[in-house]
């Protein structure tokens, strides 16, 4: 398992996402779970109680070992809303089919339910452990319900985005923003999400995909930004220049 530490007591697994771990003395926190080989790595870190699990959203990359190896005392939040693709009685008509015509609500659908989850990550609220204030941020874009997860660590707010931007102002797989084939809603969902995400002084973004990102965060996402509204121009002409 390649792992990094990128500051002191916060790591990088990369997985079939990325997957940080925040530890604190011999207890941990992460946000996404990938296919959780990294937990074989805690004894070796000297962790010995890992506390939740938070989902940045329900893709299968983010979470496709959940069902075969969360377990103990670990408590699992996700967004407010995933259950209709999570949780064991999820609604299996927002699956259709790899071939299936149209927008499916998710293009990456875990491939088995998850037991045992809490949704209840939503849009600016918050949750306290171990004396810190872990706060949600709704920015969507790769579903209705995604959020990134911010905290403070070593002295710098960092944000664990999800898939809500990426390295070089970009967006990883941007045909999740495809909700339909008529409007640039998922375009402007994502963009209004990247407009919270600019209020913040960030240390580090850390995305689900790709490089962390350190230094030159602000313009990223002014970058991204304009990038999406373009996008979301283009969208709703059907005809651009013609009567």
């Amino acid at each position: 398992m390649d792992r990094t530490e990128l500051l002191p007591d916060l790591y990088l697994f990369r997985d079939t996402c990325n997957v940080y771990l925040v530890r604190d003395g011999d207890h941990a926190l992460a946000v996404d779970f990938g296919s959780g080989a990294w937990l074989d790595e805690l004894p070796a870190l000297r962790i010995s109680h890992l506390d939740h699990v938070l989902l940045t959203h329900a893709h299968d990359d983010q979470c496709v070992g959940l069902a075969a190896r969360a377990g103990g005392s670990c408590s699992i939040h996700a967004p407010a809303g995933e259950q209709s693709v999570l949780a064991p009685d999820r609604d299996l008509r927002v699956l259709p089919p790899w071939w299936a015509m149209g927008c499916p609500a998710n293009y990456l659908p875990p491939r088995r339910p998850a037991p045992n989850v809490t949704y209840n990550i939503a849009g600016h609220g918050h949750m306290m452990w171990r004396g810190r204030r872990v706060r949600f941020l709704h920015t969507p874009g790769h579903g209705p319900h995604a959020c990134s997860i911010l905290l403070d660590h070593g002295g710098r707010q960092v944000l664990c985005c999800g898939d809500a931007a990426h390295a070089g102002g970009t967006i990883w797989q941007p045909f999740h923003l495809e909700w339909d084939h008529w409007t640039g809603a998922g375009a402007l969902a994502a963009w209004e999400g990247i407009e919270r995400l600019r209020g913040l002084s960030l240390g580090l973004l850390c995305p689900s995909h790709g490089p962390v990102v350190s230094s030159g965060i602000q313009p990223l996402l002014r970058q991204l930004s304009a990038r999406l509204l373009d996008f979301y121009r283009a969208k709703g002409q059907i005809s651009p220049g013609t009567k």
